[in-house]
């Protein structure tokens, strides 16, 4: 965004948002005029990162007026906490669709842990569709066996699929007698 001046003002209306005294205080403590005059950008935003640290929003409107004033995006993404779509003690050694799909963020991948505490082996298929809905989603790739006690991690899709939910149909290769089958998923749509 730049003024009449061809000014670019993209970060000055984004940190007006932020309190005026927030901002005093921030700049009180660590004045920017102690920085070089090369380097007050990348000064601002370490003030601010450090403390907006935890606030996964304001970290991202951060890096936005990074991008808006030339700048490279300097944050770190935070990582925001995995999901748990599924948990069942399964005792069946019929095909289950897990029931919850989940949708991809756009340009983003789907990260899934699969956590087998389960006797028996299960095959995992992951599928999708254009809707959230299980029953009528197809399979993508070929099935992955997740062996006894075992953990398995599926990256898939970034979200620009014509078919952007995801999830899974489970084929237990016997009949399970003990234990639990956990699928958790990270970055999706929530």
């Amino acid at each position: 965004m730049a003024n009449g001046d061809g000014k670019n003002t993209a970060g000055a209306v984004i940190l007006g948002g932020l309190s005026g005294a927030a901002l005093a205080l921030l700049f009180s403590a660590r004045p920017v005029s102690a920085a070089p005059d090369s380097t007050k950008l990348d000064y601002i935003a370490t003030l601010l990162e450090q403390s907006l640290a935890g606030d996964v929003n304001a970290l991202k409107v951060l890096n936005d007026i990074l991008v808006a004033l030339g700048g490279e995006p300097g944050i770190p993404p935070v990582a925001e906490e995995p999901e748990l779509i599924f948990q069942l003690g399964i005792r069946q050694v019929a095909q289950l669709l897990v029931p919850r799909m989940v949708a991809a963020k756009k340009g983003e991948p789907v990260y899934f842990r699969i956590e087998s505490s389960l006797d028996q082996v299960i095959g995992v298929q992951l599928i999708s569709n254009m809707t959230p809905v299980p029953a009528t989603a197809i399979p993508v790739g070929a099935v992955v066996p997740c062996a006894v006690g075992g953990i398995i991690e599926i990256t898939q899709g970034d979200g620009n699929t014509w078919r952007p939910y995801f999830g899974f149909l489970l084929i237990p290769a016997g009949i399970p007698t003990l234990g639990l089958f956990n699928i958790w998923a990270l970055g999706h749509e929530q």
